[in-house]
């Protein structure tokens, strides 16, 4: 109807919102890389962006959104079932006998993980969707009483996005890793000056992260802006935010 309207302009935005199925990567088997691959394998992101968004997302496989520096999908798992099944296989266990619940803060995400339960269930794995009011939801977070839980991540930079891999991030984000070689790179970046060398060093935490698959993200998503179309001056970061002090009328 916005669109339609003749008085009203609407801005279309790929954000850098990234909507992601975090593990518990304390908990077996989500402390097995090779099951957590499978997990991210047996995943169908266009599915998800079809069913549960009616189309307006767009598909992420990297640990980082796209739109920041030092993104890449150098290591990254697509969907591909035959390499989910390899994956289960290197892994070792009973894939029936897993209990993998999926914590949901609102409606959207339960549309999201009713589509990885249908997507897990091919490969074997049986998962629970469950329901959750945001108070309950972040008390299990806090707590560490998850096993996989969809949120999502938006930081301003690249730089604040991989501070949380880094070991001592577990407790208040759900991917972190406890991994000695990933805090070693984090801690690396962050006393390095040359900002050159800074985004390369980004770069690699995320190609590491990827292939160690602590999180699975999703996709990003797409927001909507509608106004006036006499304002002008008016642009949205992939953020989200808006610069009201450019904005200016027009007739």
């Amino acid at each position: 109807n916005l669109q339609e309207d003749d008085d009203i302009k609407v801005d279309a935005i790929d954000s850098v919102d990234n909507v992601i199925l975090f593990f518990n990567n304390d908990r077996a088997p989500f402390n097995d890389v090779n099951f957590r691959n499978a997990v991210a394998a047996a995943i169908n992101r266009n599915d998800i962006i079809t069913a549960a968004l009616n189309g307006y997302g767009t598909p992420n496989f990297s640990s980082l959104a796209k739109g920041h520096v030092g993104y890449t999908e150098k290591n990254a798992i697509v969907y591909d079932l035959d390499r989910a099944k390899k994956f289960l296989e290197a892994w070792g266990g009973d894939s029936s006998s897993v209990k993998m619940d999926i914590l949901c803060s609102n409606e959207t995400r339960v549309a999201i993980g009713t589509v990885i339960q249908s997507n897990l269930a091919k490969v074997g794995i049986k998962a629970n969707v469950i329901p959750m009011d945001t108070a309950a939801y972040m008390a299990r977070w806090r707590a560490t009483d998850f096993d996989t839980v969809i949120a999502s991540w938006s930081p301003s930079n690249a730089l604040s996005y991989v501070q949380r891999f880094h070991s001592d991030r577990r407790k208040t984000y759900g991917g972190a890793i406890n991994d000695p070689a990933i805090d070693k790179m984090v801690l690396d970046m962050n006393i390095t000056l040359d900002g050159k060398k800074r985004s390369e060093m980004i770069e690699d935490i995320v190609a590491t992260i990827n292939k160690l698959t602590p999180q699975v993200s999703l996709y990003q998503s797409q927001w909507f802006r509608a106004y006036n179309k006499k304002l002008a001056g008016v642009i949205f970061s992939k953020t989200g935010y808006a610069s009201f002090s450019d904005m200016y009328w027009v007739e």
